[in-house]
């Protein structure tokens, strides 16, 4: 009888366990892919570094919503690192980057996924390994005025929490696609 019952509540136990770990996971997803909000500052708008960027690809869905496929380095930013796992120093580029457009003082930056592009990498031919500047982003229809009047752009931040805004195309431009 008394292991019985321990079958049961290490059952109950697991079956809890995974709810709670999926209602984790839900919610951190849910989070990653909302449309954020920050206040535009002078910082933002000044170029540290000589960008290249590409956009390889944009569609437009049955419901109005742009998907923008490419990519983009700040060429030669890198960064000191520490890797305790490998017990050395090293540096490399900070991946931390959105699409983005301007809205009166405000940036709206768009949930952006970073993918693995070598060809970027050999392309610059600089000796920096761009490995993940590749993106890809879904613009929702209803900010499509907004970035038809302002442009798009890309969100950059650094290691420090230094946020840089480059403008990557113009509303007429965005338009023209």
């Amino acid at each position: 009888m008394n292991l019985q019952k321990l079958e049961k509540k290490s059952w109950i136990a697991v079956i809890f366990f995974l709810i709670l770990s999926t209602a984790v996971v839900s919610a951190a997803l849910y989070k990653r892919n909302e449309i954020k909000q920050c206040p535009l500052t002078d910082s933002m708008e000044t170029s540290l570094y000589e960008t290249k960027f590409n956009i390889d690809s944009r569609q437009t869905d049955a419901d109005g919503n742009v998907l923008i496929r490419g990519w983009f380095v700040e060429e030669g930013a890198v960064y000191p690192f520490y890797n305790f796992g490998w017990g050395q120093a090293g540096s490399g580029v900070y991946n931390n980057f959105h699409l983005a457009a301007l809205n009166e003082g405000t940036v709206v930056e768009f949930p952006t996924l970073l993918s693995k592009r070598d060809d970027v990498t050999a392309g610059i031919n600089d000796g920096t390994d761009y490995k993940y500047s590749g993106f890809s982003a879904s613009i929702p229809a209803s900010y499509q005025s907004l970035i038809s009047a302002n442009g798009l752009y890309i969100l950059s931040g650094s290691p420090s929490g230094q946020q840089r805004l480059y403008l990557i195309m113009s509303g007429g431009a965005f338009d023209e696609q």
